[in-house]
């Protein structure tokens, strides 16, 4: 077991007594999302903007790392980012299910924008992408399935890096339309 199966398991048992939210994928995207609006945003404030109520110490603390991780991750601009979802051993379905719920919780952190300004670069197409990539059918039929639904992982991965650039880099250098 790899410790992001560890993660998702972790926060699933978590999820299971406090929450409205789908699934970690969810919860993950939408930590995604926030960070990538305002890197600046303290867990704190993310925590009381979702009402998500942690009963105990030790889940306070383990969400808070799991978000300083993802904004370490997105600051370095290395591309250790992953998707926090099932491990490769789960059903394919559950893996597609889980990419559209963290397609869903990153749109809903991006929501957190809060201004009404056009979204920068090539941001805007990429958002409409991720609409679509919620309404996908999670049905894996074949290898064909498999490999598209890596690339649409893939895809949403990359994008997650390209909107945090774009709405992360001085307003002189940001793309106008």
């Amino acid at each position: 077991m790899n410790d992001f199966t560890f993660i998702y398991d972790e926060i699933e048992a978590l999820m299971q007594s406090t929450n409205d939210l789908e699934d970690p994928a969810e919860l993950h995207g939408m930590m995604t999302g926030f960070l990538c609006v305002n890197p600046e945003f303290p867990f704190t404030h993310w925590l009381s903007e979702i009402d998500f109520i942690v009963k105990r110490e030790n889940q306070h603390d383990f969400l808070e790392q799991l978000y300083q991780q993802i904004a370490e991750q997105l600051a370095r601009d290395e591309y250790e980012f992953d998707l926090l979802l099932p491990d490769s051993d789960s059903l394919s379905e559950q893996r597609a299910i889980a990419v559209s719920h963290w397609v869903q919780g990153f749109l809903y952190g991006l929501g957190y924008r809060g201004d009404e300004q056009d979204w920068p670069g090539e941001t805007q197409g990429i958002l409409l992408d991720l609409t679509r990539i919620v309404q996908l059918d999670p049905q894996i039929d074949d290898e064909e399935d498999e490999q598209a639904l890596m690339e649409v992982t893939e895809y949403v991965r990359a994008s997650v890096f390209l909107i945090y650039a774009e709405l992360n880099q001085p307003l002189s250098q940001q793309t106008l339309h």
